[in-house]
This record gives structure tokens, sequence and C-alpha cells, in this order.
């Protein structure tokens, strides 16, 4: 289960840093992969790629090293994607960057080796597209599988660029439509979001704020920050680590949706394994 991305691996230095935030070494981990390799081989409904060292590893990882976490979140990972077929079965059948919306990360890992994901409108598509709830779904979902399996960081922190997002677009949000994006974070792409950075919304500030407090828990309410200019983004974000549109260093967003047209066009076969398992499920 657990894919290569070229320029998003973290190191075998780097990795030894992020386990020792949870007060475990290198050698306590294998053991626990090692226990869990055992649990996951005595439950063979568990598809053949659960069985993977490394797969073990980062779902530790998702699941703070707790045992009991862990094994739920296996079962879960395999078991929701049934209920959602109609964005398991379509992963990666479209080209970032012809789409309307974008989902995006960020290759440079914060000090503290938090990765930061961007969700934005794509300009010069919106013109000829109309912006669909359900097909940035898709695409966000996509972008967050990818890391899921690969990304060994603790947590990642969302800019949510809504440049050109009008209350038309707005109108168009179906509430049940976002609730199954939250169900799918919750039960399939288990990771600590430390935060989300709202930026050039500040007419539809209210309206999403409100829908924000109903769809999230409170402690994750919590961690909202809105941002009127991109100026104030550096509170958050390490310049490091964002697009150099935003005032940052890191690649601009024009490159890295041309980076992730490769990423998602090199990951079909593993989209069809995850369709496979939303068949089997």
């Amino acid at each position: 289960m657990v894919i290569e991305i070229e320029g998003y691996n973290v190191c075998r230095e780097d990795r030894t840093k992020i386990r020792a935030l949870f007060g475990l070494s290198d050698d306590e981990v294998k053991v626990k992969v090692e226990e869990l390799k055992k649990w996951v081989q005595s439950n063979p409904h568990l598809p053949e790629e659960s069985h993977d060292e490394a797969y073990l590893d980062i779902m530790l990882l998702r699941s703070k090293f707790k045992d009991d976490y862990v094994k739920k979140n296996i079962e879960n990972y395999f078991k929701y994607m049934s209920k959602y077929p109609e964005v398991f079965k379509k992963l990666g059948k479209f080209k970032p960057s012809e789409e309307v919306g974008v989902a995006m990360a960020s290759p440079t890992l914060a000090p503290n080796f938090e990765r930061i994901g961007i969700l934005k409108l794509l300009q010069k598509n919106m013109s000829s597209r109309k912006f669909d709830i359900n097909q940035m779904i898709l695409v966000t979902v996509t972008t967050g599988i990818i890391m899921y399996n690969n990304d060994y960081t603790p947590s990642i922190r969302f800019l949510l660029d809504f440049e050109g997002f009008t209350m038309l677009d707005l109108f168009k949000v179906n509430l049940r439509d976002l609730f199954k994006l939250v169900s799918i974070c919750e039960n399939i792409l288990r990771i600590r979001i430390s935060g989300f950075e709202l930026l050039n919304a500040p007419r539809l500030m209210t309206a999403l704020l409100g829908i924000g407090r109903v769809l999230l828990k409170p402690k994750m309410f919590s961690r909202i920050t809105t941002h009127s200019d991109a100026s104030t983004l550096l509170n958050n974000i390490p310049k490091e680590c964002l697009p150099s549109d935003y005032g940052g260093e890191s690649e601009s967003t024009d490159t890295l949706v041309e980076i992730w047209d490769h990423i998602v066009e090199a990951q079909k076969p593993f989209f069809e394994k995850v369709a496979n398992y939303s068949r089997k499920s």
C-alpha cells in the first residue's frame, strides 16, 4: 500500500526524530510493527497489502502509535471505502491542471515536521468550467490518499484559498456532500490536522464559518484562522513551506500543479487497487 512519491519522502533521520516526538525509538517502533503484523495475519479478511511493514509503520504513526487505535484504523481504512464507491472508484481519473479546484501539498516540511496542504481554485479554468463540490471532493481525496499512504508526517496544516469562490458557488454546496468528506477523513484518511488557514473569503466568512461550526468538532473549529491577505500566513506557515505566490520560498502553485499532474498520473496502478478494495469491502 505504501507508494513512493519523488520529492515528498521523509528521510530516515527525520523519521527517527518524528518517532521521538511520541517517546519511541526506531527499535521500539520495529517491535510494534512486528506485533501489528502478527495481528494482521490473524485477520484473513484484511487484504494482502495490509501486511506490508512500511504501510503498518505509517498506520502506527497515523494512530499516534496506540495499539487499539491502529487496529481500528486499519479495519476502517478498508471497510469504509465501500460506503463511498462514487469517490473511491474514480480516484485519479482527472488531471489536476484541468480542474477548477485543486488539492496539493508543499514538498518542504516545516521544522516541526508539519506538512502544508493547499486547496485553491485555478482561475484559468473557471471561464470554461463550473465549480463542482463533488469533483472537488474527488480531487481532495485523491491527493489525501496518496499522502496518507506515503507521507511520514505527524500532521498537516491546510491553506484554503477562496479566491474566485462566489456566493453562487457556496449555494451549490450541499451539506450532505461536506459530511461525506468529513466522514472519509474521520474514518479512512485519519491524520492530525493542525490548522486551517482561510484566505480570500472576507464576504463569505460568516457563512463559511457557520458551515464549519456544524461540520467540525469544537477542538478542530478552534484551529481555524482567517486571513484578509497573504501577509499574515507567515504567522502560522514557515516561509520555506509557503508557495512563492503567497510570499513564501517554496514552489509556486503553478509549479505544484504541474508536479501533481505527474504524481496523479504515476499512481494509476495504486488507484486501481483502491477501486478493487471499494468493491470487495
